[in-house]
């Protein structure tokens, strides 16, 4: 099991996106960063992640299943922003949640997705 607190200035060096403008002005929006791991323990901590992530409060932004993977994008809202952005990766054992906070807007959510996706440096997938 791992958790992880990243500095918004150590993570602008794990990110890449086409556009760097782009990335770096919706890091400068963010407020915190948070991974966590748990490899093996899935079927412990999903339950108490779903606990503490109730569908009045997170709305599911997107899902995707894939070959026995599970992707799930929810988010807090506040008026007409998103303040939290919860992304779950569920594979056969395993389950990955990170957690940024900040002051975003949808488009913001695809540019997060698409620089941790193009990330070599962050392997949701381990």
């Amino acid at each position: 099991m791992v958790n992880l607190d990243i500095p918004i200035v150590i993570l602008r060096l794990f990110l890449n996106s086409k556009n760097d403008d782009e990335i770096h002005q919706v890091l400068k929006q963010t407020d915190d960063f948070k991974v966590f791991i748990a490899e093996e323990l899935k079927s412990h901590f999903l339950p108490i992640i779903d606990e503490y992530l109730p569908g009045d409060t997170y709305k599911d932004f997107l899902k995707v299943k894939e070959a026995g993977e599970k992707v799930c994008i929810k988010t807090m809202e506040t008026d007409d922003m998103i303040t939290e952005i919860i992304l779950l990766v569920e594979e056969e054992q395993d389950l990955i949640a990170i957690s940024i906070k900040g002051e975003f807007n949808a488009n913001d959510i695809l540019i997060y997705m698409d620089a941790i996706d193009n990330s070599s440096a962050i392997d949701i997938n381990h």
